[in-house]
């Protein structure tokens, strides 16, 4: 038998399946949109001309005769060299198919018209309802300049905006499905299960302008913008967390690590253990040279303050009723609905919010558990953010699952990866939740009562964190947000003979540099005296004690009881300086080992017993 020669792309089965991609309206309106910010638009403007049709209009780059060529040969990579949010060559066509749908019937046609500033005013008319019909794309486009009236449209319809005359315009005909598509995605706040396909959210990082015009005689509308990480640290308890993971190819393996956050010298990785991979990240030793062509992954994470869920004026414990933030509730209700789209580690390509996916023991049922745990698993939220190539074969975005439509996701992350991200993201809610307690530990162990009439029986507590609530500054949020309170009580006399030095709470205590500011916290509350480690080498004046119980009207105080009380206050200065130092040495000492408040205590003895 003679050798043969096959293989062909079936042009029906390729149109039938266009049905059977994903591209549902919203994930369309995704893709059109996703393109003219590829284009460098600063707006895209959707116009509701009833009956006729429904157009698009953008001010980017535009098409030149070859680019438009290219716009519908299916499956060519376009954007190989640039970070776009295009994929597969494909989205573009497919997603035009779909909106030319009038109300679920067959398609019809779609004209493009475009401008680039190095060539002509163009148009291109894709006959869906005849390749639909025929079963047959290749040849269908017909691609021409446009007449001396489009052009006029063209340049008019731009002038209208203030916008330029360059750029792309797609009809579509009239659908009230399109209507209804339009009308839902510029509304801003948005119900729940559909936030994820909410145009605001997938787009909510990129500064292109989208509005709608719906020419009824009300005021064009601009698309909200959901952008849940676009605030400033300061609208954060504790501020937002961000670190870097690394990936890359070890034997035909994808490795993922990131730096210790409690330790930034050290690299950390989910391991290999057994037929699967460890729970926790452990130290590995790693060649820097292995990260030269990594992929990086930016994560994110934080809790957005909401005086619902824990009010730093008035303080109380968590609980598991579900309170929306003030950010959160101008798109979204208070209701359980939210819970899948806010529980869960969003992903975004090149800005573009593809995807999102549950850590392991972070379900919706579990979120119900009590308060702490809502607030971890709802209120905690997180997400990763790359850039990459627009190459079909990256093996970033095949990590990520992504497929011919990015917003069709496979959600089967590696292991290795899900659980270095849940690490981060929880090792950063353990130092919220810290915050919490401290403030929460503040407000309920005030300082001692003092008896006026016997000065010399004072004495007070150095178990518990000795601070009245009512000197403390909670409208300081800059402070607050740092683990610091600002006490304004002075200190008396006859307390700075009682205050003992060692620290001696039993609960753990982190000896790392980003813990520094919860040290400050405790001494500062323990000793009573205003005073910032950062500033101990600069203690001036300002830092003086001043005795509350000394009656002013006293005439009998004699010198050396004012030296003796100066003398009792330089030493207690003294000691916590000392104190403080040490602790700062012990968090720099890398052959330390110990966490517990005990081995600080012990250890800082052993000094000042030398």
């Amino acid at each position: 038998m003679n050798t043969i020669s096959a293989g062909s792309i079936n042009e029906r089965g390729f149109i039938n399946s266009l049905d059977r991609q994903g591209f549902t309206y919203k994930k369309s309106g995704c893709e059109l949109l996703a393109n003219l910010i590829d284009a460098y638009a600063t707006c895209g403007i959707f116009t509701n001309n009833y009956p006729n049709n429904i157009s698009l209009m953008d001010d980017g780059k535009g098409m030149t005769e070859r680019e438009l060529i290219n716009m519908v040969d299916i499956f060519r990579e376009n954007h190989t060299e640039d970070k776009s949010m295009g994929v597969s060559g494909m989205g573009g066509s497919a997603a035009c198919f779909q909106l030319s749908k009038a109300d679920g019937s067959n398609p019809t046609p779609v004209h493009v018209y475009t401008k680039s500033v190095n060539d002509k005013f163009l148009k291109a008319i894709i006959p869906w309802d005849k390749i639909f019909s025929e079963g047959k794309f290749t040849g269908q486009v017909q691609i021409s300049e446009m007449n001396s009236e489009e052009t006029s449209k063209f340049i008019s319809d731009r002038t209208l905006y203030g916008l330029v005359s360059t750029g792309t315009t797609i009809i579509f005909n009239y659908s009230e499905a399109f209507y209804q598509l339009l009308n839902e995605q510029f509304t801003k706040k948005q119900s729940g299960c559909d936030l994820k396909d909410f145009w605001g959210a997938v787009f909510g990082k990129i500064t292109t302008s989208i509005k709608y015009n719906k020419n009824d005689g009300t005021s064009v509308l601009e698309l909200p913008k959901y952008n849940y990480f676009g605030g400033s640290d300061n609208e954060f308890y504790t501020g937002k967390f961000e670190w870097s993971i690394h990936h890359f190819r070890d034997a035909n393996k994808s490795r993922f690590v990131c730096k210790n956050p409690d330790k930034p010298s050290e690299y950390m990785e989910i391991v290999k253990q057994g037929n699967g991979f460890a729970t926790e990240p452990r130290e590995i030793k790693l060649n820097p040279r292995s990260l030269e062509n990594s992929d990086i992954i930016n994560f994110i994470c934080g809790m957005r303050i909401n005086n619902d869920v824990f009010d730093i004026n008035n303080p109380k414990q968590l609980t598991a009723s579900y309170h929306v933030n003030p950010y959160d509730s101008q798109f979204m209700d208070n209701s359980s609905d939210t819970y899948p789209f806010c529980s869960q580690i969003s992903v975004n390509r090149n800005l573009q919010r593809i995807t999102g996916f549950s850590l392991e023991g972070h379900s919706i049922s579990s979120a119900r558990a009590d308060g702490e745990t809502m607030a971890k698993i709802l209120y905690h939220k997180a997400e990763l953010n790359y850039e990459v190539y627009s190459k079909q074969n990256n093996t970033i975005d095949k990590i990520h699952g992504i497929q011919q439509n990015k917003n069709q996701n496979q959600n089967e992350f590696p292991k290795n990866y899900t659980r270095l991200v849940k690490y981060l993201k929880e090792w950063h809610f353990k130092k919220v939740k810290g915050y919490f307690n401290r403030i929460l530990e503040a407000e309920i162990c005030p300082s001692d009562e003092h008896d006026d009439d016997d000065d010399n029986n004072s004495t007070s507590s150095t178990s518990s964190l000795s601070s009245n609530s009512s000197n403390i500054n909670y409208n300081n949020t800059d402070n607050l947000h740092t683990g610091q309170l600002t006490n304004n009580s002075p200190v008396s006399q006859d307390n700075q003979e009682q205050i003992t030095p060692p620290i001696t709470r039993s609960e753990n205590i982190e000896l790392t540099v980003s813990e520094i500011q919860n040290v400050e916290f405790d001494l500062h509350n323990r000793i009573e005296i205003p005073i910032n480690l950062n500033d101990i080498n600069n203690s001036t004046s300002t830092n003086t004690i001043n005795d509350n119980n000394t009656n002013n009207n006293d005439t009998n105080n004699n010198n050396d009881a004012e030296i003796s009380q100066e003398n009792s206050i330089d030493e207690s200065r003294e000691y916590l300086i000392k104190s403080a130092q040490l602790i700062m040495d012990i968090a720099a000492d890398q052959n330390y080992s110990g966490t517990e408040g005990k081995d600080i205590y012990d250890y800082i003895i052993s000094v000042l017993n030398k």
